[in-house]
């Protein structure tokens, strides 16, 4: 009769234990949602960072190209004007509104009236209307013309433009005054708007008169 070793009486009599399904599935579900909960943290922040990056980005004024000439280009700033074109601001509003006949002075008017600050054009509505009325009724026309380059002197949000011209009144195509005429305007910086995109406002003009012989 044969015998039986006891290591192999041992090794069959050892029994399997198996493991519920249940555990296993816990723990593949537990080690899921970890690596979700990783993964959807690390996302946030990824969209946080973007979100940062995006509004840094919208709020940071960028420089902008610009050519003004053909021999001439650079770099300007938002916000920042170059003084030339404050200069020519200036010399167009004015000419603008020192030139006009019976036919356009309520164009003239209404032209300038979009890039004067709020104070100034409350103070200016009655002197145009009064204007207006006395160059229809008495067929007066005016004339006006620098004779030198405008001279700019910048005060913090000031900035204060001096131009100097001739200016003539007619009535009919009589010549009735003859000056030399010279301008302070003083100008403010604004947000550029579709209706005033220099991003200026005429604030307060000044003048000072030097009449001149007129000529038959």
């Amino acid at each position: 009769m044969n015998e039986i070793s006891p290591e192999t009486n041992k090794s069959s009599t050892v029994l399997k234990v198996r493991r519920p399904k249940f555990l296993s599935y816990f723990e593949d579900m537990v080690r899921i949602n970890a690596v979700l909960g990783v993964a959807f943290f690390a996302v946030c922040l990824l969209c946080i960072a973007l979100t940062f990056v995006l509004v840094r980005s919208a709020l940071t004024p960028r420089p902008i190209y610009y050519v003004p000439g053909a021999n001439n280009a650079g770099f300007s700033n938002p916000n920042e004007i170059p003084a030339g074109s404050i200069a020519s601001f200036a010399a167009s509003w004015l000419l603008n509104l020192m030139n006009f006949s019976p036919e356009t002075i309520d164009a003239v008017h209404e032209r300038a009236k979009k890039f004067m600050s709020p104070h100034l054009l409350s103070q200016s509505r009655f002197i145009f209307e009064k204007e207006s009325s006395e160059v229809k009724r008495s067929s007066i026309s005016s004339i006006y013309s620098l004779t030198q380059e405008p001279q700019l002197k910048e005060d913090g949000q000031s900035l204060t433009v001096v131009l100097e011209g001739d200016h003539g009144l007619f009535m009919g195509k009589t010549n009735i005054k003859r000056s030399s005429v010279t301008y302070t305007m003083i100008l403010q910086k604004a947000p550029p708007t579709e209706t005033n995109p220099y991003g200026l406002l005429v604030k307060d003009i000044q003048k000072k008169e030097i009449p001149k012989e007129v000529h038959p």
